[in-house]
């Protein structure tokens, strides 16, 4: 029995490890610039021709992304230069933040 609370207080500290781990990548995901080709509201899709996005491992091309949130595309429009950044959530790349440059140049404060 004390084998066993031992074991499971390895693995609960090695999750919550884990767990901080994921937390601190989240805020070192790099902004990446884009323009933005083609906005889809219904589904909350961006198509964005964009440069090279490291943690993705995806070179500088044209691709479709999911804005984690509805909010995020509200103001942003077809044509508009962009800094965001990007994950694979559920087998899907999501923007998780997303601000217009023009926005930022005036001093907006960014999703």
């Amino acid at each position: 029995m004390r084998t066993l609370t031992s074991v499971m207080a390895l693995a609960l500290g090695l999750a919550g490890s884990s767990f901080v781990s994921l937390s601190s990548q989240a805020a070192d995901l790099p902004v990446v610039e884009g323009k933005v080709v083609a906005i889809e509201a219904k589904t909350d899709n961006l198509t964005i021709a964009h440069d090279a996005i490291p943690n993705l491992d995806v070179g500088p091309t044209t691709m479709v992304f999911k804005a984690a949130s509805s909010s995020m595309i509200q103001k942003i429009k077809m044509g508009e230069k962009v800094r965001f950044s990007a994950v694979r959530m559920n087998g899907q790349l999501t923007i998780t933040s997303l601000m217009s440059v023009d926005a930022l140049l005036s001093g907006e404060s960014c999703e």
